[in-house]
């Protein structure tokens, strides 16, 4: 069982995944670039084992064989300017071989029991390998001359193919390459929607964003498009609000004029007049209160309010209702 401290912190180290897109992209794109690099390596392996395998036995084959015939049909005077001399222009190298040399076994890989079998159906079954002779690294293979045996060693550099370290060194790049282009590729795929929700994000606080630029992949095109239009129709709706709000206010204004004007020219007691100005000056605020909410948020004008002398007016104007007492302190 799991505390709920180690869950915690479990959640907060994959926070980082789970909060954007383009890590989860980046993760999905370096994982299928490793899977596909492993079956591509496995693919080559498979592939360039079988011609390797027949082109090194075919090699260790022709050498042996024709430093054989060349050793048997040459003067015994010359065989050992013969033998200088394949060591000197070809790398090759004839020992004789003894019971008590130290001979060390040919490296156990698949591949190499593979040419090994290759060779051998060539050379005959009595055909020996090994990886180093008396302390001597090389690939030497024995051959017979009548009753005496021999090593003929060849230089590991002509046989040798990419190594592993050749290959670690080959994947490596290559995977460095194919995350930087995963990188790369995600950065393309956020980029877009990271202008979305910054423009989502600015029109949430009243804000007009800047038109997002309709270009890339169809998609994005089409959904920049719609957004732009979208804060379009909104700035419209907007204005309409504005101009139907401005004209409501204003005609409520007029006849609000025209009660101020009577209130002025009629004769009435001052308890009646005071609490009619008062009706047609809460009238005219709350008309006010219309033309600032029909204006834009950048351009509303707010004012500090002082809360009691608010809730004084408050009371008295519920004072002037019949059967109500307010008290205020």
């Amino acid at each position: 069982m799991f505390s709920p401290l180690s869950a915690a912190r479990r959640a907060a180290r994959f926070a980082w995944y789970r909060s954007g897109l383009f890590w989860r992209t980046f993760l999905l794109m370096s994982a299928l670039t490793a899977a596909s690099m492993g079956s591509w390596i496995g693919m080559i392996s498979v592939f360039q084992r079988g011609p390797q395998v027949q082109q090194t036995a075919e090699l260790v084959g022709s050498v042996v064989t024709l430093t054989r015939a060349a050793l048997i049909h040459s003067a015994p005077a010359q065989r050992l300017e013969l033998l200088l001399e394949l060591v000197s222009n070809e790398g090759i190298r004839v020992l004789t071989l003894n019971e008590d040399d130290i001979v060390e076994p040919p490296p156990n890989t698949p591949l190499m029991a593979d040419i090994a079998t290759a060779v051998r159906e060539r050379l005959g079954k009595q055909t020996r390998f090994s990886s180093g002779v008396n302390g001597v690294p090389g690939f030497y293979i024995s051959f017979n001359i009548d009753e005496d045996q021999y090593w003929l060693m060849l230089e590991r550099e002509r046989l040798a193919g990419l190594t592993r370290v050749q290959w670690l060194g080959w994947a490596t790049l290559v995977g460095l390459l194919s995350l930087i282009g995963a990188a790369f590729i995600s950065s393309l795929v956020n980029r877009p929607l990271a202008r979305l929700t910054a423009a989502a994000r600015a029109i949430a606080k009243g804000e007009k964003p800047v038109p997002l630029p309709e270009k890339g992949s169809q998609e994005i095109v089409e959904a920049n498009r719609s957004f732009n239009q979208m804060v379009d129709d909104l700035a419209q709706v907007e204005k309409d609000r504005a101009v139907i709000l401005a004209g409501i206010s204003h005609d409520l204004r007029t006849p609000l004029a025209r009660m101020q004007l009577e209130l002025e020219m009629v004769e009435l007691p001052q308890d009646a007049r005071e609490g009619m100005q008062s009706d047609i000056n809460q009238m005219d605020a709350i008309i006010g209160q219309f033309l600032d909410y029909a204006k834009p948020t950048d351009a509303a004008t707010f004012v500090s309010v002082n809360l009691s002398e608010m809730l004084s007016d408050v009371g008295r104007e519920a004072g002037r209702i019949r059967d109500l007492r307010v008290k205020v302190d």
